[in-house]
């Protein structure tokens, strides 16, 4: 499965992961960093919804343990996210499955190319957990405030 992954990003160049506080995206951020290198790939907090409270902690501990920088599409008070054209990307990758398809923010890409790797790799949802699992990769939160990885 992560070869598949993989070589859905051949040709990719910069790109962002939609990063949405799940296991699937940290699994598709560190699928991409391995495959191209964390100095190609960033971690994009979620550019539909402002971060929800300890998202951009958890995004930021994330990215670092990869090597991957962060970007952000909100600030605080803003009412409407920043075009994501701004970014220093060349695509946004969005960790949707085939059995749980995801919608592409439109007014929020403009010139960056749009991917669904799990999707075009042909990833269902189990698959997606059975291999985040396997690799040791979560981003929930546990109620005190530790990862899922870090062991409850």
């Amino acid at each position: 499965m992560i070869g598949r992954v993989q070589a859905t990003l051949i040709g990719a160049g910069r790109v962002a992961v939609s990063f949405s506080g799940d296991p699937q995206s940290a699994l598709l951020l560190t699928i991409a960093a391995r495959a191209l290198g964390a100095q190609r790939v960033s971690l994009l907090l979620d550019p539909i919804r402002p971060p929800a409270p300890g998202d951009d902690a958890l995004a930021q501990e994330i990215a670092s343990e990869l090597g991957c920088r962060v970007l952000r599409t909100w600030s605080p008070g803003q009412a409407r996210p920043t075009d994501v054209a701004h970014l220093p990307i060349d695509t946004v990758a969005y960790c949707a499955a085939v059995d749980a398809p995801g919608r592409v923010p439109v007014r929020t890409v403009d010139r960056q190319r749009v991917l669904f790797p799990f999707v075009e790799a042909g990833v269902r949802l189990t698959e997606v957990a059975a291999c985040a699992q396997a690799l040791g990769v979560s981003a929930q939160r546990l109620p005190n405030g530790r990862r899922a990885a870090d062991g409850a």
